[in-house]
């Protein structure tokens, strides 16, 4: 593989984390507007509870974990991905839907891009694979010593 291609190569790798982005949970404001259906959500509940899944019944479920069906008339419905139990236990769900009343939530945290972690990432990335483009290209003994060809006052040795 040519330099070029391997940086490129490399370019693309190091560039691969910042294309997905980097993500934080955000607090909902209870007045705010709400994540839209299909959004990655976290729901933390005011008192332990039992949570039904389709293999098991979690017991002092905490916080709930997936993505937003319905946000409406009080009730909130999640697609859970994951339970966390106050005992710190974490219990793997499929996708069950799990029905919560707006009443007995703490709080509800929705996943977003963060733009400047994930401009910081990609800035790191690139001066790496700068860095590291320049330690191949030196390495590489690209080019010194001998004539120019292209220029007939570039000598090396001797002089004029």
């Amino acid at each position: 593989m040519k330099p070029s291609k391997t940086v490129a190569a490399a370019v693309l790798l190091a560039m691969a984390p910042t294309v997905t982005g980097c993500h934080r949970y955000v607090p909902v404001e209870a007045d705010g507007v709400r994540p839209e259906t299909g959004q990655r959500v976290r729901a933390y509940l005011k008192e332990p509870d039992r949570v039904r899944l389709t293999h098991i019944t979690a017991e002092n479920v905490i916080q709930v974990n997936g993505e937003l069906v319905e946000w409406d008339n009080g009730r909130v419905v999640i697609s859970a991905f994951w339970l966390k139990a106050s005992t710190g236990i974490e219990h793997r769900a499929v996708g069950e839907t799990v029905a919560l009343q707006e009443s007995s939530l703490r709080a509800v945290e929705e996943k977003q891009i963060s733009v400047a972690l994930s401009a910081a990432l990609a800035a790191a990335a690139v001066a790496g694979v700068l860095l590291i483009g320049a330690a191949f290209g030196s390495l590489s003994g690209g080019g010194e010593g001998g004539n120019d060809p292209g220029n007939p006052d570039v000598r090396v040795g001797g002089g004029h």
